[in-house]
């Protein structure tokens, strides 16, 4: 007779690593390090992506000394979201360079005249573009630092009559800060013509309705402060434009957390392309002397051959399947939604894991999400709210005999015919809709009528209703994901990543204790039982 052993265990009920779950999440996590460790050792850091570039900009200056000890302020470039300096290098004979321990967070390179009389200095900086984002650069305004960009300066005037006249007409007080901002870059836009010999004061500008660049954009800062909105000049750069003694100019205001773009004489509302780099940020001048007039500034921009340790792969190798990198910048940033697409999916999982919500399936909340980053706002909102009227209220006025493939297919028809004349009216408005990519959502809102003709048949038309809201709102959270197309590049960098969304989701999905909704006060987030129907007519096979 065999002993009976009271201190064992079956293995079954132990937690430990000898479940089987348990050792499928441990092999994907040390899967996804170890081969993101390999990634990171074997990749090149000195290969550019597909489609990026190496330019080098030079400030070719000349300068009449008069006393010794004259201090130059060169501003250099700024590093952007598509922008990295990685080269520096002065030539500035009978001048030396000058440490400020006094402002250890000033920028400016600074200089100090050795010597009397006309002195050449060239400062180069040489920048990788990349045509995809490399990352946030995100500038915080410091409380101690508002009341500077408030108040007036050179050539920015702010609460005269004439501009306090102009912001009451423009603003209401209802109005919220982007609108505020949005009617004041229009107003600048329309008013003021740019003219090389206009004036560069901004209140100026606003009187004479014509300003040179430099005016025209202090226009916009005149406006903005006086709207109470802390605002600066940005002197800058373009890549595109051949090269000039002049810089070019736009206005930046703070609202919201962060420092916003507005370019009123090209027309870049919140934002700049590429190649536009600012250099100094709060001023016009790139070089700026102590009493002294500057003679010349010649600003060069050039597009160079990369260095030794920065160059574009030309070879072929099968590897390269893994290396996303080569991609053009165009498919690397539709693979970059792809790739969090899994991400957007994690979040329905976790609302219907944790919060116990039901969805009209597990990838439809996402793929709606998908559909509204392709598509502009306004056109994602007609689309949907069509389909979805047509949807639930083709449901009722069908007869009831047909069956609900009839059914589907009738409404679809009137939708699909609806939404030809629906996308006439957008383009009507605005001419820039593409009208290929309406394709997109129209596709997965009516695979989303299906499914809601299924549930209202089976469970009833409150139940429909109820995981038809909660699908929206997993979409809204996927969104939130899905619009972070910084992650997807850098997934795309290392995609081993989803060993570990793929670890967490196996988590999620031996999840089976209480959810939100089994709690009292969240039981109303649970989906009430429907009365169970059956259709009136079968279904062909």
């Amino acid at each position: 007779m065999s002993k009976n052993n009271n201190n064992q265990v079956p293995s079954a009920d132990l937690p430990g690593l000898k479940q089987p779950v348990n050792r499928a999440i441990l092999f994907l996590l040390a899967l996804g390090f170890i081969l993101m460790i390999v990634r990171q050792l074997s990749s090149d850091d000195s290969i550019l992506p597909s489609g990026d570039s190496v330019w080098r900009v030079a400030f070719n200056s000349t300068v009449n000394i008069s006393r010794i000890g004259t201090e130059i302020n060169i501003a250099p470039l700024w590093n952007t979201q598509h922008v990295r300096v990685f080269g520096q290098s002065l030539f500035h004979p009978g001048l030396r360079e000058k440490r400020l321990k006094k402002n250890p967070n000033a920028r400016d390179i600074v200089l100090a005249a050795n010597t009397i009389g006309v002195v050449h200095l060239e400062a180069r900086f040489d920048l990788h573009l990349s045509q995809l984002p490399l990352s946030l650069v995100k500038q915080v305004l410091k409380e101690d630092d508002r009341q500077k960009w408030l108040i007036e300066s050179e050539g920015i005037p702010v609460n005269t009559e004439e501009l306090n006249q102009i912001i009451d007409q423009l603003i209401n007080e209802d109005s919220s800060t982007t609108e505020r901002v949005q009617a004041i870059f229009d107003y600048v836009s329309e008013r003021v013509r740019i003219s090389s010999n206009g004036p560069n004061d901004g209140g100026l500008a606003l009187q004479a309705r014509r300003g040179s660049e430099l005016g025209a954009s202090r226009a916009m800062v005149s406006l903005l402060r006086s709207a109470h909105l802390p605002s600066r000049i940005v002197s800058g750069i373009d890549l595109t434009v051949s090269n000039d003694q002049l810089p070019v100019y736009w206005a930046e205001a703070y609202y919201q957390n962060q420092w916003h773009i507005f370019d009123n004489v090209r027309g870049y509302f919140d934002k700049l392309p590429p190649q536009m780099i600012p250099v100094r940020r709060g001023g016009e001048h790139i070089v700026q002397i102590d009493g002294v007039k500057l003679e010349t500034l010649k600003i060069q921009k050039t597009q160079t051959t990369a260095p030794d340790n920065l160059h574009l792969d030309t070879s072929k190798n099968i590897f390269d399947i893994f290396n996303l990198s080569r991609i053009a910048p165009a498919g690397r940033e539709a693979l970059a939604l792809l790739i969090l697409l899994p991400i957007g999916v994690l979040f329905t999982e976790f609302l219907r894991h944790f919060v116990g919500i039901r969805t009209y399936g597990t990838f439809t909340p996402t793929l709606l999400a998908m559909a509204a980053v392709y598509v502009d706002i306004a056109t994602a909102i007609v689309i949907f709210s069509i389909v979805i009227i047509f949807g639930v209220a083709g449901r009722s006025v069908m007869p009831a005999q047909l069956s609900r493939v009839a059914r589907l297919s009738i409404i679809f028809t009137i939708v699909a015919t609806i939404m030809v004349f629906a996308v006439s009216t957008l383009i009507f408005f605005n001419p820039a809709v593409d009208t290929a990519i309406v394709l997109l959502p129209i596709v997965i809102l009516t695979t989303l009528v299906d499914s809601f003709y299924s549930t209202a048949d089976e469970k009833g038309l409150a139940v429909a209703m109820q995981r038809l809201a909660w699908t929206v709102f997993a979409a809204a959270a996927s969104l939130l994901v899905l619009i972070q197309i910084q992650w997807g590049h850098w997934l795309l960098n290392y995609p081993e990543f989803h060993f570990f969304t793929i670890a967490v989701i196996i988590l999620l999905g031996t999840y089976h204790k209480k959810r939100l909704s089994d709690f009292k006060v969240f039981t109303w987030i649970r989906e009430k039982p429907g009365p169970v129907k059956k259709p009136s007519i079968t279904e062909p096979e």
